[in-house]
């Protein structure tokens, strides 16, 4: 198997903090060997058994087998590997070829496939054609590029008429009040309203928030169980909305 150097997955796992398997304030035991499938393995237990286990009913895996999927953002491919190991057909979008690569790794390692395409920037054209996606699944985690209106345009036409979008993004105003008046300027952020303006062309629209640890809030309010809290100061904003049934598929490149 090709695993990628451990010097550019440690530097990456630096950069990306929060991200794959949302480590800010946990101390991590040590991982095994970059690149081998124990390390993928152990990637995917803490995302989704541990730090993040909010994400496996929010992302739906179970719910898209034989639907075509695309997974985009840049990860280590936890969540797009999730999906085909459920029957999904994944189509992998990241906007660095190193990750890229990463990923590449982590679908051999258990032995999946799935179609990798680059974009140019956050509002560059997928060469994707219009109307040959079940769903969108956008992961802004790890981007300090605003989450712009011509990116939705863009999955709007990829998407099938009935199609679903699922996005990840940092909510401007959560549990770290400190933010508030001065965003931290590691990752986009972005507010209910913000996104609501994203969603527009959309139908069906639900913004939800989640994850939070409860080290991370007051103490005056900790008495409050967490599933409850982060509903409304959650670190983690989520939208959900489906492409009109009624929409007509443009015409647009073909892959």
């Amino acid at each position: 198997m090709h695993a990628p150097s451990a010097a550019g997955v440690e530097d990456w796992l630096t950069r990306s903090q929060s991200l794959e398997i949302f480590s800010t304030g946990f101390n991590l035991a040590p991982l095994p060997p970059a690149g081998t499938d124990a390390w993928y393995q152990n990637l995917r237990q803490k995302r989704h058994e541990r730090h993040a286990k909010w994400l496996v009913p929010i992302l739906e895996f179970s719910k898209h087998p034989g639907e075509r999927v695309l997974g985009l953002g840049r990860t280590l491919g936890s969540d797009w590997v999730e999906y085909a190991r459920m029957g999904a057909e994944m189509v992998v979008c990241d906007p660095d070829p190193e990750h890229m690569e990463i990923t590449r790794g982590h679908f051999r390692s258990v032995g999946k496939n799935a179609k990798f395409i680059q974009m140019g920037g956050p509002s560059g054209n997928l060469p994707l054609a219009s109307g040959s996606l079940d769903v969108a699944v956008v992961n802004w985690l790890n981007e300090n590029e605003p989450l712009g209106q011509d990116l939705f345009q863009e999955l709007f036409r990829c998407l099938k008429p009935g199609g679903k979008v699922i996005a990840l993004a940092w909510a401007r105003y959560s549990v770290h009040w400190r933010h508030w008046l001065k965003p931290s300027g590691l990752f986009q952020q972005i507010t209910a309203t913000e996104a609501r303006k994203l969603l527009e062309s959309f139908q069906e629209t639900r913004i939800r928030r989640r994850h939070i640890r409860r080290g991370d809030m007051p103490r005056l309010i900790r008495w409050i169980p967490v599933p409850l809290i982060e509903r409304v100061i959650g670190r983690v904003m989520v939208l959900k909305a489906f492409k009109p049934l009624t929409a007509s598929l443009p015409m647009g490149k073909v892959a």
